[in-house]
């Protein structure tokens, strides 16, 4: 059951407050008797790897091929100076909307959240149909940007770095004879690549393994973009302005730099889940009580 379902099961009031801060809108939430109010001061960015290599191009139609790979939420509390993520299975299963010929929403889909960008042009309809999925997941809080990039980002980011350091905690040399397990390695680009695509030749073929690299992986691309001055700015206009698409601009692609450069990083959160193979794909089914707990604890406070 999705969260926009579970969502609905129990009682709830919101009122909206605007104090003028775009990050500090908030909504008192009530559950079992007691209320919580939305954290203010937060900003929500939903950091998106696409299945695809090369320029990020337009389908010309309503719908088109290219999956969601990986799902993150970078989750920025300005008030408290910190930053931490949520990661999602590409497999989870919601509700997302479902694009017509104009664009126009037409109705709604269950299925795997890779699916949520399949309906769209490729670029921004896509990338907002994704948000607008994962938004309704977790009680409709509000995303403030997106990062999408196409999987032929990936190496010239990571070489951008001067490489990211992990232990290889599986058998990997099926795709790569470098990325042998218990073996400690700084990536360069092409390894980056296969440590973070691998998936169906290596394990038991499931997402839940590859998640736990990207998982790694990712975090130790944070904790070296605090370590060292690269721009990631000048890395979005000078060598990956084809492979990637954001609804920020320059100016708060620069904040979020300084941020992840200067704010406390607070690591990583999942939702606890349920695997199984679907008719012909694996699903993975969100445990109605961790997406609840999830929930809360990223996004309210206790209202005592």
């Amino acid at each position: 059951m999705s969260g926009y379902y579970f969502f609905t099961n129990f009682n709830q009031t919101e009122e909206a407050i605007d104090n003028g801060n775009p990050f500090d809108t908030t909504t008192a939430l009530e559950y079992n008797g007691q209320t919580y109010d939305e954290k203010s001061n937060l900003e929500l960015v939903l950091f998106m790897g696409i299945d695809e290599f090369g320029a990020q191009v337009s389908s010309e139609s309503y719908n088109n091929s290219a999956q969601t790979d990986f799902v993150s939420l970078i989750i920025f509390d300005h008030t408290n100076k910190t930053f931490e993520v949520l990661y999602l299975s590409r497999d989870t299963i919601l509700e997302m909307d479902v694009l017509g010929i104009s664009g126009t929403i037409t109705g709604t889909y269950t299925g795997q959240l890779a699916l949520a960008h399949t309906y769209g042009d490729g670029l921004e309809e896509s990338c907002e149909n994704t948000v607008t999925a994962v938004s309704r997941l977790l009680n409709d809080i509000s995303i403030d940007y997106y990062i999408s990039v196409t999987m032929s980002a990936i190496p010239i980011l990571n070489d951008a770095y001067g490489g990211i350091e992990v232990t290889i905690n599986e058998d990997l040399t099926s795709v790569d004879s470098t990325l042998i397990e218990g073996e400690t390695i700084l990536l360069d680009g092409d390894q980056a690549l296969n440590y973070l695509r691998a998936r169906m030749t290596v394990g038991d073929g499931t997402n839940a393994a590859r998640m736990e690299r990207q998982q790694i992986y990712l975090d130790n691309l944070y904790t070296k973009m605090m370590e060292t001055d690269v721009s990631l700015v000048n890395l979005v206009i000078n060598d990956l302005s084809d492979y990637l698409l954001t609804d920020a601009t320059i100016n708060e692609l620069t904040s979020m730099n300084t941020n992840i450069q200067e704010y406390e990083f607070l690591g990583s959160n999942y939702i606890e889940g349920e695997t199984v193979l679907g008719e012909e794909y694996y699903e993975v089914y969100l445990d109605e009580d961790s997406l609840l707990e999830t929930i809360f604890n990223l996004f309210y406070n206790p209202n005592y």
